[in-house]
């Protein structure tokens, strides 16, 4: 399980313990969620490690908001993509600001059931993709992996079978 936390929109209930009980997280904290804090949370995530992401800023790939116009990114889409996240195809070897901020983007919603998150996956050809609370305010809630999904997803379907079968 991971969590990402914005600067604007974090429960501050995630960081501070409650009266008389020390504040633990019994995992790693990843400070940023950039490309290399989200790698990096890809990577602890898939050891089998607890991971928090903190990003101060309000939304993801912020930083690339600000930069100047004509920015390409000065490595090859294929050493920049997030782990798991391909750029689409047809994007230029040396992705244009626009495509690095959509590839940081993309994002499911948490009233998407699991054929659309499904899609979305199939769509963006992604392992991983980061859960924002609305469109408005596009605050960062978790991240769902498509193993996770589809698990559920199977484990659903038996259970409903199961149940329609008269064996619960």
């Amino acid at each position: 399980m991971v969590m990402i936390a914005t600067h604007r929109g974090m429960d501050a209930g995630i960081l501070h313990a409650e009266a008389g009980q020390q504040a633990i997280f019994d995992g790693v904290i990843v400070i940023g969620a950039g490309g290399a804090g989200l790698t990096a949370a890809h990577a602890l995530l898939k050891a089998g490690v607890p991971v928090m992401v903190l990003e101060k800023e309000a939304r993801l790939a912020e930083p690339w908001h600000r930069r100047h116009a004509q920015l390409h990114l000065n490595t090859h889409r294929d050493l920049s993509a997030l782990p798991g996240v391909s750029f689409p195809a047809g994007t230029l070897a040396f992705p244009h600001r626009s495509a690095v901020i959509r590839h940081l983007n993309e994002f499911l919603q948490p009233q998407m059931n699991a054929k659309q998150a499904a899609a979305m996956f199939d769509q963006t050809k992604s392992e991983a993709l980061v859960v924002i609370n609305d469109l408005i305010e596009r605050k960062v809630v978790g991240l769902l992996t498509e193993s996770y999904t589809l698990r559920r997803y199977s484990e659903e379907l038996d259970r409903r079978r199961r149940e329609v079968s008269g064996e619960l």
